[in-house]
């Protein structure tokens, strides 16, 4: 395999040789990384759902399945190399590892047929989505080796993409190669550029804005504006998902300068307010933690469920590109609940990066 891609470096170094990843969104390469994802599900999805094979690029590579029923791709693109994350397919293993949606630490480490040490953020307060950890980790078992193949052979860029799972799992595979740059386990000369297509959110607050800082105009997060599934998976915001400095973090003690009176009040008003949201971030730690754990595990026996974190303060992340819908965009995809998958999919995306309000400035 490393003569393979070796062999395919030498062959298209000839070809665009001064060509380089720039920041910011580019129409054509989001084009061709979502007709990578779509080429990926066109054996298992409605033909209806799909978008055009890619017309620019070549795939080299197709790895096995692991984790969770999850694979990646490897395209090559004139000068630049492809890793594509496949999306959810229609099995119940992996729309568990979706619905495993219990916060871990962004640094740590996981157990699936072997222990995986992570870190997807030097901010110690970010956390993570749990199903795509365990996914990410076992596909970056496999995505480094080619990397580093491919870079001693002169391939110095990257995209990173995927659609919908896809996108969540892009989300943390750039956040790992750009903490490996960061440690100096990984060239720091390797440009890393992110498209994360109808992507649902991968982490919380803090990871975001670690994310976002380190990303800046080189991670793209596209969204249909008519799409449910970037507002997934459910968040409740806890008064110790703040900073630390942030006074609501604080109000027991800063309710000592008030009168005894008012102490009172402050305490009653806080735990009529802190109480419904610690009941329901516990329901979904435990439902979407230890329950959809155990069902993971009874189909992978070699997963070792984790301690989750006390949080489920998901955010959106990334620079995001919104392709707003119309009237003419409604007359083809009209909103149908009996469908929801209608601005999901491949097809209504592609469409949309045709549609003049929706083209760079």
């Amino acid at each position: 395999m490393k003569k393979l891609l070796a062999l395919y470096a030498i062959l298209f170094s000839t070809n665009n040789i001064d060509a380089q990843l720039i920041r910011g969104y580019n129409v054509d390469e989001y084009r061709e990384c979502v007709c990578m994802a779509s080429h990926f599900s066109k054996q298992i999805l409605d033909s209806i759902y799909m978008s055009p094979e890619p017309t620019h690029s070549q795939r080299i590579y197709a790895s096995p399945e692991v984790g969770f029923d999850n694979m990646w791709e490897l395209w090559q693109m004139d000068n630049t190399y492809v890793i594509s994350l496949r999306s959810s397919l229609p099995t119940m293993l992996s729309w568990m590892a979706n619905f495993h949606a219990a916060m871990l630490p962004a640094q740590g480490s996981v157990t699936l047929g072997k222990k995986f040490n992570y870190d997807f953020s030097a901010d110690t307060l970010a956390h993570v989505h749990a199903g795509w950890t365990v996914s990410t980790c076992v596909l970056m078992d496999d995505i480094l080796p080619k990397i580093d193949s491919l870079y001693k052979c002169g391939a110095r860029d990257f995209i990173v993409t995927g659609h919908s799972q896809g996108g969540g799992l892009a989300y943390l595979v750039t956040a790992a190669l750009i903490r490996m740059q960061q440690k100096g386990t990984f060239p720091t000369d390797v440009r890393i550029k992110t498209y994360c297509s109808a992507s649902p959110k991968p982490g919380d607050y803090a990871f975001a804005m670690w994310y976002e800082h380190y990303t800046y105009g080189w991670s793209i997060n596209v969204v249909n504006a008519d799409d449910w599934v970037p507002e997934v998976p459910l968040s409740e915001q806890l008064t110790n998902d703040f900073r630390p400095t942030n006074p609501f973090a604080h109000m027991d003690e800063l309710s000592q300068y008030v009168s005894a009176k008012d102490r009172l009040k402050v305490k009653f008003l806080l735990s009529r307010l802190n109480k419904p949201t610690r009941r329901s971030e516990r329901a979904l730690r435990r439902y979407l933690g230890r329950v959809v754990g155990s069902m993971l595990r009874d189909s992978v026996p070699s997963y070792v469920v984790p301690e989750f974190s006390v949080c489920a303060n998901y955010a959106r992340c990334g620079n995001s590109y919104i392709l707003m819908t119309n009237d003419d965009y409604h007359k083809r995809h009209p909103q149908n609940a009996k469908d929801p998958f209608e601005h999901h999919m491949f097809k209504s995306y592609y469409e949309l990066t045709f549609e003049e309000q929706n083209l760079p400035k």
